[in-house]
C-alpha cells in the first residue's frame, strides 16, 4: 500500500497538470455535447410531430417548450400508424430499384413523387423517436471519456518510456511488472472517478430538460457501470499495449496491430491475392472463415466475434462487452508476461520487445508493399502481370530497409 501511494504521489507529481486538464476538459465537453445533443434531438422530435399533425389535419401543434413524456408519443402513434397505413410506407419497403423492371421502376418514380414528402416526415419521426427510445442508454454513455483513457495510458507508458526519467525509474524499490499493475490501478482509480462525476453530469442535464421520457432515475445505474466498465477496459488495452513501446508512434501502431490484427491480416492477403490473379477483392478469406464457424445471431459467436475483432464487431450488447472484456485480458496478460524482458536502452524506440517488433515491421511491410504494387497494377496493367510479381519484390525489399531504419530510431525527449 506504501508502494502504491508512492507511485500515486510519483504520477501526480510528474503528469498532474496534464491529467487534471484532460480530466476537466473532457468534463466539460461531454457536458456541452450531450446539452446540444438533447436540445437538437428536441427541436427534431417535435418539427415532425409537427408536421405528421399537419399531415393529419388535426390542429394540433407543438411548441419548442413542449415536454417529451409518455402523453406526447401516446398521441402521436395513433395519428402516426394511421398515416403510414394511408401513404403505404412500406409498400415499397424491400423493394430492389436495381433489380426491378423498367415498369416496376416506373411506378417506384410515381410513387415517390406523389408522397415523397410524406414518407420522408414519417421516416424521420420514427427514426428520431426510435433513437431517442431505444437508445436512451447512450445519452449515459460517456464517449469523452475515452479521451481521458487515452491520455492516461499514453502519459503511463509511451511517453514516459521516451523520457530519461524512464531509465532513473529502475532505481525504485519495485519491479517493473510492480510498477506497472500500480499505474493500472492508480488509471482505473482516476476513470472511475471521472466516470462517476460525467455520469452525475449527464443526470443533472437530462433531469433538467424537457426529456421526461428519459428520467428514469435509478434504471440509469446500469448504463452507467455498463460504462464504467467499457473504460477500464480500454484502458487496460491501451496500457497494455504502451508498456512494450517505447514511444507514442510505436504506442499507436502496437495498438492498431492489436485491435485490428485480424483485419490487417485479412487485408494483406486480400493485397497479395489481387497482385497474383489480378482481381479486386478485397477481403482475404478471414471475414468468411469467421463467419463460417462463428456465425451472428449466438450469443457465444458474438463473444467470439468480438475477441477475434474487437473494434469491428463491437456493438455494445452484454455478449459483446464480454467478448472485449476476454480480449482486455488476453492483450493485459501478454504484457504482463513480456515486461520483465523490458530493457531501458531501448526506451525510446518504437516497439521495446523484439518478437512484436519483427511481427510488426513484417506486418507492415507487406501491407506498404502490397499497396503500392495494387496502385502500379491499377494504373498500369489491366488485370494480372508477371511485372507485379517483380514490383511487389522490389518494394518489399524497399519498406524492410526503410522500416528496419525507422524502427531502431530513438525519440527521446
Amino acid at each position: 500500500m506504501t508502494d502504491l501511494k508512492k507511485q500515486g504521489q510519483i504520477l501526480l507529481k510528474r503528469n498532474g497538470f496534464w491529467i487534471l486538464l484532460t480530466f476537466l476538459l473532457a468534463l466539460l465537453f461531454t457536458g456541452i455535447i450531450q446539452n446540444n445533443s438533447l436540445d437538437s434531438t428536441h427541436s427534431t422530435l417535435i418539427a415532425n410531430a409537427n408536421d405528421l399533425n399537419l399531415m393529419g389535419e388535426t390542429g394540433r401543434k407543438y411548441s419548442l417548450d413542449t415536454r417529451i413524456d409518455k402523453k406526447f408519443f401516446d398521441e402521436n402513434e395513433k395519428l402516426y400508424e394511421e398515416l403510414s397505413e394511408k401513404y403505404e410506407v412500406d409498400k415499397y419497403k424491400d423493394f430492389d430499384y436495381n433489380e426491378a423492371s423498367e415498369k416496376e421502376q416506373k411506378e417506384f418514380d410515381e410513387y415517390n413523387l406523389k408522397n415523397g414528402e410524406y414518407l420522408s416526415s414519417l421516416k424521420s419521426y420514427k427514426f428520431t423517436k426510435e433513437g431517442l427510445l431505444f437508445n436512451r442508454d447512450m445519452y449515459m454513455f460517456d464517449g469523452l471519456g475515452i479521451v481521458l483513457v487515452l491520455a492516461l495510458a499514453f502519459l503511463f507508458t509511451s511517453m514516459e518510456h521516451a523520457t530519461s526519467y524512464y531509465e532513473f525509474s529502475k532505481m525504485y524499490p519495485w519491479s517493473r511488472k510492480k510498477d506497472f499493475l500500480m499505474k493500472v490501478l492508480i488509471g482505473s482509480g482516476i476513470i472511475f472517478i471521472f466516470s462517476i462525476l460525467s455520469s452525475i453530469l449527464s443526470y443533472m442535464i437530462i433531469s433538467t430538460s424537457n426529456f421526461d421520457i428519459l428520467k428514469i432515475g435509478l434504471g440509469f445505474i446500469p448504463a452507467i457501470l455498463k460504462n464504467i466498465i467499457y473504460l477500464l477496459v480500454m484502458f487496460v488495452i491501451f496500457m497494455s499495449t504502451g508498456i512494450l513501446a517505447g514511444n507514442v508512434i510505436g504506442h499507436f501502431g502496437l495498438s492498431v496491430m492489436f485491435l485490428f490484427f485480424l483485419d490487417l491480416l485479412d487485408l494483406i492477403f486480400a493485397n497479395i491475392k489481387n497482385i497474383f490473379t489480378g482481381g479486386f477483392e478485397w477481403e482475404g478469406g478471414i471475414y468468411s472463415i469467421i463467419d463460417r464457424i462463428f456465425p451472428e445471431g449466438n450469443r457465444i459467436n458474438t463473444v467470439i466475434r468480438t475477441i477475434l475483432r474487437p473494434i469491428n464487431e463491437f456493438d455494445r450488447t452484454n455478449a459483446s462487452r464480454l467478448g472485449l472484456l476476454i480480449f482486455s485480458i488476453i492483450v493485459f496478460f501478454i504484457a504482463l508476461s513480456l515486461i520483465d524482458r523490458l530493457k531501458t536502452e531501448n526506451s525510446g524506440i518504437m516497439i521495446m520487445i523484439k518478437p512484436i517488433e519483427i511481427l510488426a515491421k513484417v506486418m507492415i511491410t507487406l501491407l506498404v508493399a502490397s499497396y503500392g504494387t495494387l496502385i502500379f497494377q491499377n494504373s498500369v496493367f489491366d488485370g494480372f502481370s508477371i511485372v507485379n510479381i517483380f514490383i511487389f519484390i522490389i518494394l518489399t525489399y524497399v519498406f524492410i530497409k526503410i522500416f528496419n531504419i525507422l524502427f531502431k530510431l530513438k525519440l527521446k525527449v
